[in-house]
């Protein structure tokens, strides 16, 4: 079984109402303690795998970025950005300036 500590981070997970500095055991990718006493338990004799410092970091279980594009795909953009591209270029071309290529 592998396992991962993870020293003084802070963790953050509101699902756990979790917002504290503290050390974090992963065995085979699964959260099985928190908090030194826990750790120690889970171990017992044994040590980890891996350690890892988090201090200053912040440790959570993931996140999601909401900011996304929907939509046609690459080649709708490209078309649009074309076409936004042609008319500023006509613009121009309409009041005397002529853009650099």
């Amino acid at each position: 079984m592998a396992t991962l500590l993870i020293r003084g981070g802070r963790i953050v997970d509101p699902s756990q109402s979790l917002d504290r500095v503290d050390d974090l055991l992963i065995r085979d990718g699964r959260v099985v303690a928190i908090g030194g006493p826990a750790i120690s338990q889970a171990l017992g004799d044994a040590v980890a795998d891996e350690v890892l410092d988090a201090s200053g970091l912040i440790v959570t279980p993931g996140l999601v970025d909401m900011h996304v594009h929907l939509g046609a795909g690459p080649r709708r953009r490209r078309d649009h950005r074309n076409r936004h591209g042609c008319r500023h270029r006509r613009r121009l071309h309409e009041r005397g300036l002529h853009p650099q290529h």
